[in-house]
């Protein structure tokens, strides 16, 4: 059974259940997590689009990731030479290796002149930065896929956007 297919039909079961019992259930969705792939976001959003052809959903969120301070992937991202949640920066290599990430000196000093001592992120910004840089997605795909996702939920007659619910 290919990777992910038993999580998709226990969710269903269990929103199946949840609806039998009379109770609302909100879906929520994150595309561009660390070493996302188009695979990967496709395999969720054909997941979202079974939920919806089968169980009731009272709303779908679908939102892109955006890393922010004091997390681990803000480690990952700017807090590489300090960071809070990993061991060490050999940790993190390990973790970015495995996920097929590879980000070089220049880039890691960038992200932190950008975003390390900055008291207010531009969420735009840093999200395209996260996406070119921990994930094998861009942020216009992901946007693009997120549009689409939402289109295809209100077609549905379901609440979407961000922060529904």
């Amino acid at each position: 059974m290919p990777e992910g297919v038993l999580d998709c039909e226990t969710n269903l079961e269990a929103i199946r259940m949840l609806n039998k019992a009379g109770i609302s259930v909100h879906a929520s969705y994150i595309a561009g997590a660390p070493g996302e792939r188009p695979e990967t976001l496709d395999r969720t959003i054909a997941g979202i689009r079974q939920m919806l052809g089968e169980v009731e959903l009272s709303s779908v969120e679908f939102s892109r990731f955006i890393p922010l301070p004091n997390s681990p992937a803000w480690d990952l991202l700017v807090d590489y030479e300090r960071p809070n949640f990993f061991k060490s920066s050999e940790e993190i290599d390990r973790y970015l290796t495995a996920l097929g990430i590879t980000v070089t000196r220049d880039d890691r000093e960038e992200m932190f002149a950008r975003f390390g001592d900055q008291d207010l992120l531009d969420i735009d910004e840093l999200g395209a930065f996260w996406a070119d840089n921990c994930t094998h997605i861009s942020e216009k795909y992901a946007l693009e896929r997120i549009s689409e996702v939402d289109e295809l939920v209100s077609a549905h007659d379901v609440r979407t956007g961000n922060n529904v619910g």
